[in-house]
């Protein structure tokens, strides 16, 4: 069997049978001089670079853990580790460095030993703690619970009086009082009376904890008082007087009066400065200009007004504002634009408080007797700005401006749109709740008129004007109005669901887009399917269809197409398969191409076009002759009600006409 360790000193532990001819090593070199360093051993170091970590060699080896006495030296100038395994051992430490060494495990906080010092640590279950130290070389105060006083120097007269906080002694000095005259000398106080005689004198019977105060004749008679100070200080004045109650006179540069209501100093007193500034909440004014500041850093809220009264009034704040300089009520009447009243809003920006809104209340116009005509400024301050501009207004006749002084407008509003590509200047977006099931009206006009012999010229329920374009700016496109609601059933862009005549003095365009041609005239209807091309429009209906049909229906509800005064060409020199646009126009091949060409028409799966669509061929003098064929559906020839593609020649004419919705039925003049 092999030899085992101890523990913590790593000792061999022979056991039967082995070591035959060597136990006589092994108890030297692996248990008793090993015993011998634990018990007297030392390892020095030094720490002047770097923390010190003992070496711990395995069990049966010399190491430097296992050593009594560890010895650091050299000259960190800092606070050096020694780091020692953390498991049951004591140390005698002796700190030759001139910097203090902290013994500790790799993760314990360990024990602080001072320069030139020697203590002795052990291993307390958790971390190493102090055993004992040499007081001798010891610096710094020696703690009661160490056995020292807590004190390092004393002056003369002091005295070590207990102190339970913490379980100290706190030094103390006798004061002298009145008729008390205490002498310190080196190591000793005398105490000795000055002066006691009988000139002091009071009442028989006094109030409990009532206040002494002097006669104003001898000065030394003690008279009782309306003041009273419990032995908790609670204190009580009971003035019953036509003078103030209480009188405070500050004529230095401290506060008149301090209200601490959790510790001395308290941080958030309430203060009466001695320029007679009320202070809730802090030590002193941040603005040099305020009567009362209410300041607070916990959530609650700052001021409350409160009224408990049965009737329908509130709480309140009034703002007063005369030009008189003795009284506030019938002194000097204000003027126009005065400020009656203003709130300020700040905020921290890190280095300043920066103002980032008002309210103002101002006068708004001329005072008179019982007439003091007012108005409101809401501003706030931009971003990137430090100060606020006007924002909206209201005045003394209840007109509303918003960014704009006001003019004959109920409503005025002028502001800068900037941000973003898309801006709103009203954008109404309510939500509809499931109790509202009749009509709701986002915007509604209703002009009413006073009771009265008058002639009102026009009245606008909506009214857009043009704009005043800045020099070098354009607008790609000017709506009077605009509406993008999808279809659907029971949706309209437009609905005017009067009775009243429906007027427009410029163009009418319905429908689609046109390019912007010359329009000729300035009472034009233009109805559009698709983007028309640019022409010029005189006075009347012009109708256009990129696509589709024009149609109009009759009181039965039957649709009828709508067809041209001529008809429309479609020139082609190659090979060409009809559109849906080609319904009622004629296919033109060109003299100039003298080359064979098929043009064809697509089946009602890929082009259906409606049934009665006519299309014309036309094959110019001179052109090469031209194929007209159909794709899948049936093509019949007039009269011989043959079918197939037909051959067309030059100076020939064919028509063919849709009569189901997949037969088409041709005639023609050099068609076979």
């Amino acid at each position: 069997m092999a030899t085992a360790y101890t523990t913590l000193l790593g000792l061999a532990l022979p056991v039967t049978g082995e070591l035959n001819g060597t136990w006589g090593d092994v108890v030297n070199d692996s248990i008793t001089e090993l015993v011998e360093d634990a018990i007297a051993g030392s390892a020095t170091a030094s720490v002047t670079s770097a923390d010190w970590t003992l070496t711990t060699t395995g069990s049966g080896a010399a190491n430097q853990a296992r050593s009594a006495i560890l010895i650091p030296t050299g000259t960190p100038g800092v606070s050096r580790n020694i780091i020692v395994p953390s498991s049951s051992k004591a140390y005698i430490v002796d700190n030759q460095s001139n910097a203090a060494v902290v013994v500790k495990g790799s993760a314990t906080t360990g024990v602080s030993i001072a320069t030139n010092t020697a203590a002795l640590v052990a291993w307390d279950g958790a971390d190493f703690v102090l055993v004992a130290q040499d007081l001798a070389n010891a610096s710094g105060t020696l703690a009661v619970n160490k056995g020292g006083s807590g004190q390092t120097t004393y002056t003369d007269g002091q005295l070590l009086i207990g102190n339970s906080s913490g379980n100290t002694l706190a030094k103390a000095t006798l004061t002298q009082g009145s008729g008390v005259t205490i002498t310190n000398g080196a190591g000793t106080i005398t105490i000795a009376a000055t002066g006691l005689g009988g000139d002091v004198v009071g009442p028989a019977s006094a109030t409990d904890n009532a206040v002494a105060r002097y006669d104003g004749t001898t000065g030394k008679l003690i008279q009782n008082s309306a003041v009273t100070i419990a032995d908790d200080g609670a204190t009580v004045i009971a003035a019953n007087s036509t003078s103030d109650g209480l009188r405070i006179t500050q004529v230095g540069t401290g506060n008149a009066l301090v209200v601490e209501d959790s510790a001395n100093p308290d941080s958030t007193p309430v203060v009466i400065d001695a320029n007679g500034s009320l202070v809730v909440g802090a030590t002193a004014r941040t603005s040099q200009t305020a009567l009362f500041e209410a300041l607070s850093f916990s959530p609650a809220n700052v001021i409350t007004a409160a009224r408990g009264v049965a009737d329908v009034a509130s709480a309140r704040f009034s703002f007063l504002k005369t030009r008189s300089t003795t009284t506030f009520n019938g002194g000097t009447t204000v003027l126009n634009n005065d400020f009656l009243g203003e709130i300020r809003f700040f905020g921290d920006d890190g280095s300043t408080l920066v103002q980032a809104a008002v309210i103002l209340a101002q006068v708004d116009g001329t005072p008179g007797t019982n007439d003091m005509p007012g108005r409101l400024v809401f501003s706030t301050t931009a971003d990137g700005a430090s100060s606020p501009t006007e924002r909206m207004r209201i005045d003394s006749a209840g007109r509303i401006g918003l960014a704009e002084s006001l003019t004959t407008s109920a409503l005025y509003v002028r502001t800068l749109m900037t941000g973003s590509v898309n801006q709103q200047l009203v954008y109404a977006r309510s939500q509809i709740a499931n109790d509202v099931t009749g009509t709701v009206s986002y915007f509604q006009a209703q002009p009413r008129t006073n009771a009265a012999s008058f002639t009102v010229t026009n009245v606008n329920c909506f009214n857009a004007e043009s704009p005043n374009i800045g020099a070098g700016s354009s607008i790609t496109n000017l709506y009077g109005f605009y509406s993008n609601i999808a279809s659907g059933t029971g949706r309209w862009n437009f609905y005017a669901a009067g009775t009243a005549e429906n007027y427009l003095a410029g163009n009418l365009k319905v429908g689609g887009t046109a390019a912007r041609g010359t329009t000729a005239g300035t009472s034009h209807l233009s109805i559009f399917n698709g983007t028309a091309p640019a022409g010029t429009l005189t006075n009347g209906i012009t109708l256009y269809s990129a696509s589709g049909d024009f149609n109009f229906m009759d009181s039965s509800g039957n649709g009828y197409q709508v067809g041209f005064r001529n008809i429309p060409q479609n020139s082609q020199s190659d090979a060409y398969t009809l559109v849906l646009a080609d319904s009622g126009k004629h296919i033109f091949h060109p003299s100039a191409d003298t080359t064979a060409r098929t043009f064809t028409i697509p089946a009602n799966g890929s082009v259906a076009f409606p049934i009665g669509t006519a299309v014309t061929f036309i094959n110019q003098n001179g052109a090469g002759v031209v194929t007209i064929a159909i794709t899948t559906d049936t093509m019949r020839l007039a009269g011989a009600g043959t079918t197939g593609s037909r051959t067309l020649a030059a100076n020939g004419v064919a028509t063919a006409i849709k009569v189901t919705s997949t037969e088409w039925i041709i005639s023609g003049v050099g068609l076979t």
